[in-house]
């Protein structure tokens, strides 16, 4: 299982899933997710009313929105000659099936973090940013101090933060600066890492931009920090598609897999088109792809671009 989803910040979204969303029906490449708007946001300064006896309440009516979320469909196949099974000592086919759950899970963590670089490319999200890895010396360098910045980008809606997504070097540098935090259960056995109660996620696809600073080469990590829920996910699980075909005369097996799901962060919308059926990792990871569709404190994640030397 993915540690997103292990951590609850990728939730399944009723108005995600299958048969609710039938793609095989309805068509369509795109799904749109619709949320309430908010009855009071940082924007409003007008004031509620004072109650009379002679003059009835106005009616405000509750307006809502909705953000376009991508349906990704992705498959891949893998294949073994018998030979290669009769020399090994086991099935290479079984083997195959057995590391198909663990390979899904890492792609689709991929696919999370192309799409989060992308949304985050995106103009109308630049106030969820927190870039200091240009900064010059040491204030360029990870730190509490810059954590702590990212997660106040929410402004008041800060408490929403649950978690925090980052490289294994990032990780190292907050573990020499005494940041993170073992957590156990009763029986003293690890739970899980976390920063200011917040879960640890780390994952090495996290990978740094090469950056100029003091005219030295450096590198540039994303970490990105999450509330519980930030992710959408849900996956049609009737097109959870494993097949097997075998060629006799050559002595070769093949295994296909295809997978149809979405894997979304909340508020915010796809814009782009996509090449092929779906988008690829690349057009997820271009910023003119996305918009921002909700209010931005309704959207729990921002990032921080740091150093870590």
């Amino acid at each position: 299982m993915s540690a997103v989803i292990q951590s609850g910040i990728a939730t399944t979204d009723p108005s995600l899933a299958w048969p609710n969303v039938d793609r095989k029906t309805k068509g369509g490449k795109v799904i749109n997710i619709p949320f309430w708007n908010r009855l009071v946001d940082d924007t409003d300064d007008t004031d509620d009313e004072v109650l009379s006896d002679s003059t009835a309440l106005t009616v405000n009516p509750l307006s809502s929105g909705e953000s376009a979320a991508v349906i990704h469909a992705r498959g891949k196949a893998w294949g073994a000659n018998d030979l290669a099974g009769y020399f090994a000592g086991s099935d290479p086919m079984r083997a195959i099936a057995d590391m198909v759950a663990e390979y899904w899970t890492v792609k689709q963590q991929k696919l999370l973090i192309k799409t989060l670089k992308g949304v985050f490319a995106a103009a109308t999200m630049a106030d969820s940013v927190n870039n200091i890895s240009t900064v010059s010396g040491s204030d360029g360098l990870i730190s509490s101090n810059a954590m702590i910045d990212t997660i106040y980008k929410l402004g008041d809606a800060n408490e929403k933060i649950s978690g925090v997504m980052m490289h294994s070097e990032v990780m190292r540098k907050l573990a020499e600066l005494n940041l993170i935090d073992t957590i156990r259960d009763a029986d003293g056995k690890v739970l899980y890492k976390a920063y200011l109660e917040k879960r640890v996620i780390m994952d090495d696809a996290l990978a740094p931009d090469t950056i100029t600073v003091d005219s030295a080469s450096k590198k540039a990590y994303p970490i990105y920090f999450f509330g519980q829920g930030a992710i959408a996910f849900n996956e049609d699980t009737t097109g959870l598609e494993t097949e097997t075909d075998r060629d006799i005369l050559a002595g070769d097996s093949v295994m296909t897999s295809r997978r149809f799901f979405t894997m979304h962060p909340r508020g915010i919308s796809w814009t782009g088109t996509a090449a092929g059926v779906t988008p690829s990792n690349t057009e997820l990871a271009t910023g003119t792809n996305w918009k921002l569709a909700d209010v931005r404190k309704n959207v729990a994640i921002t990032k921080l671009i740091a150093r870590v030397d």
